[in-house]
């Protein structure tokens, strides 16, 4: 079926096969639509979706346009990126395929800090920043992110993985942007890269390296909180 499912407006519910390959588990909301966890039935391993909302792409183009990136995204192999394991679309759903991470948000991880009024050193906000320029460079090869939040990094013992694509390059922007006010990511997007006029590139993922940067070691968000 691919009426609503068991996780609101997900269009499949647990145990459909999306792609005629992936066994849905269970859900997540993300910033661009939903991740779900699943069972690669070729391959007999679990692996995490990422399935893009479908009001976000709504034109065979827009469709076409974000599997094409992916494409180019699953030639780009880095240790700080999540690899691009397949991308495929369903019932005009798109989606990509990326292995199975065992790990808390780098999001998670700030909230806990922030909850014992605890901030990131310096010491320890180096190495996890160089290691999100370094997969933010090796991505280049694809184009600037332009949309990377906390919600997108997840954070190992000794290494991070970004674990999202340069979506700004293959979704339509104005309803990408719209998904990222309605939960808060906005303020991460180069002021830029929000507007349908603007002529963002490399210097966006700049400016959300600067705002993650101040939020590990400040607690604020430049442009949300009243003392960022």
């Amino acid at each position: 079926t691919s009426a609503a499912g068991s996780h609101g407006p997900f269009p499949f519910e647990v145990g459909y096969r999306l792609g005629g390959r992936y066994r849905v588990r269970s859900f997540t909301d993300t910033i661009s639509g939903w991740g779900v966890r699943a069972r690669d039935e070729q391959s007999d391993t679990d692996v995490v979706l990422q399935v893009i909302d479908p009001k976000i792409v709504q034109s065979a183009d827009d469709r076409s346009q974000f599997i094409s990136m992916c494409r180019q995204a699953r030639r780009v192999d880095h240790i700080n990126l999540a690899q691009v394991l397949d991308e495929g679309e369903d019932s005009k759903t798109v989606f990509y395929v990326m292995p199975l991470i065992e790990g808390l948000s780098l999001r998670r991880i700030i909230d806990l800090r922030i909850e014992k009024n605890e901030v990131f050193t310096f010491k320890e906000t180096l190495p996890l920043f160089n290691q999100l320029a370094d997969g933010l460079s090796k991505l280049g090869r694809v184009g600037f992110h332009g949309v990377l939040a906390p919600e997108s990094v997840v954070v190992l013992p000794d290494l991070l993985k970004i674990t999202s694509l340069p979506n700004f390059h293959g979704l339509p922007r104005r309803p990408h942007v719209v998904k990222h006010e309605a939960c808060d990511a906005i303020y991460y997007i180069a002021p830029e890269a929000r507007s349908e006029s603007g002529k963002p590139d490399g210097r966006a993922d700049v400016y959300s390296l600067a705002i993650i940067l101040t939020e590990m070691m400040t607690g604020c968000v430049y442009g949300k909180d009243s003392d960022a």
